[in-house]
């Protein structure tokens, strides 16, 4: 079997045309990567690079554990500033002593560099307990109307909620550009088409399956060691550019110091359930979008085990990769769930959480697209066996 999937990754994964492509997608990836991070740092805009060193040098300062002397520190280097602009009383000219132009460019710096996410992160705790407070008393009150799913339902909230609190303050630009990041996503999803399309409909082309079908155990030997190559390959791929997406936005931006820090530290994430850190979470997204393009490969090969030469096949994927795009744009709270992209840009599912009642029982909605997708690969491949099997 090992020599199986070997001969069905040379023939359809390991050549030429494919490696060409992979390194032109990895090159491809990387630009764009540098783009997005220009386009997405505070100091993209700016020539100066006093505003950067200003930046560096503070940012070295209050880093790490947000304590009561860094707090006031920085409010007592803030305020004068927030002051004088509130009064109109600065100087639209070059002024010396400051850390950046002028006491107007040293509040605008002062404020979107560093007061805008530490505020958020000292008030987050009491915005928790906001939160707590009212999902108990939601309990009470739907445990005296006997509406159970309610009332377990703003348990779990509560409990999610409990105790959360941010203390530490990190530069969370790169992690936010990397989650909210793409476009690797698409190329993963042109190269599994190319690859997975032409798994079985080479055989046809080829009249391969002929010589097949005078074998007792060459058929069913081979179709899974066809699966098993094409599993490999989106495993490898995913993994590939996964992998380049963050060290590529680690060494563009710099720090990706925040990784052990909460997912609720991205302010877009602020009403998750989930108490992971921000490393978890993007390990999360990885496996999510791998379970998603295994769905698509499987699909891709589906058409191909059906199809009569490699260009329909093609053709008829993209179509179907046409068609589950606009049926994912759609945003439909029911699509969405049995739609393959809803793995594969798995971040949607997590920033705030849905629920479903089961038998009374709050079950989180975003396992849903986990279950329709192995449901999807169990049917696909009891599809494809039995095809591959008549022949």
């Amino acid at each position: 079997m090992r020599q199986l999937v070997y001969y069905e990754s040379r023939k359809h994964f390991l050549t030429k045309p494919m490696f060409a492509m992979v390194l032109i997608f990895f090159i491809v990836n990387a630009i764009k990567i540098a783009s997005v991070s220009r386009e997405q740092s505070p100091f993209s805009m700016l020539s100066e690079s006093y505003f950067r060193e200003a930046y560096d040098k503070l940012y070295e300062i209050y880093k790490g554990e947000l304590t009561d002397k860094k707090l006031e520190d920085i409010r007592t280097l803030y305020e004068p500033l927030r002051e004088k602009v509130a009064d109109n009383t600065y100087s639209t000219e070059a002024e010396e002593g400051c850390m950046t132009y002028n006491s107007f460019s040293d509040c605008l710096f002062l404020e979107w560099c560093f007061i805008r996410d530490i505020e958020y992160e000292t008030e987050y705790e009491n915005y928790a307990n906001h939160v707590v407070q009212n999902a108990v008393s939601n309990i009470s009150f739907f445990k005296n109307k006997h509406n159970l799913y309610e009332a377990r339902l703003n348990y779990r909230i509560a409990k999610a909620f409990y105790k959360r609190k941010l203390t530490g303050f990190y530069n969370t630009d790169g992690f936010r550009a990397l989650l909210y990041y793409d476009f690797s996503t698409i190329i993963i999803l042109l190269l599994c088409l190319y690859g997975c399309s032409s798994v079985f409909i080479k055989e046809e082309e080829t009249e391969m399956h002929l010589l097949l079908k005078t074998s007792v155990k060459g058929r069913e030997a081979s179709f899974t060691a066809k699966i098993v190559s094409c599993m490999i390959f989106v495993f490898f791929i995913c993994i590939l550019f996964s992998a380049e997406d963050y060290i590529l936005f680690l060494v563009n931006f710099g720090d990706m110091a925040a990784f052990s820090e909460p997912l609720y530290m991205l302010e877009g994430f602020k009403d998750t359930l989930l108490n992971i850190n921000l490393i978890s979470f993007y390990i999360l997204c990885v496996v999510s979008r791998l379970v998603g393009i295994y769905v698509m490969a499987f699909i891709f090969m589906i058409i191909s085990l059906f199809g009569k030469n490699i260009l329909s096949v093609l053709v008829v994927n993209i179509i179907s990769v046409a068609g589950i795009i606009g049926i994912y744009s759609i945003n439909s709270n029911g699509l969405k769930y049995v739609n393959p992209l809803s793995l594969v840009f798995g971040r949607k599912l997590f920033i705030k959480q849905e629920f479903i009642s089961f038998f009374n029982y709050p079950v989180c909605s975003s396992l849903l697209p986990y279950i329709f997708s192995g449901i999807i690969l169990i049917v696909g491949a009891a599809i494809m066996s039995r095809r591959w099997n008549r022949g």
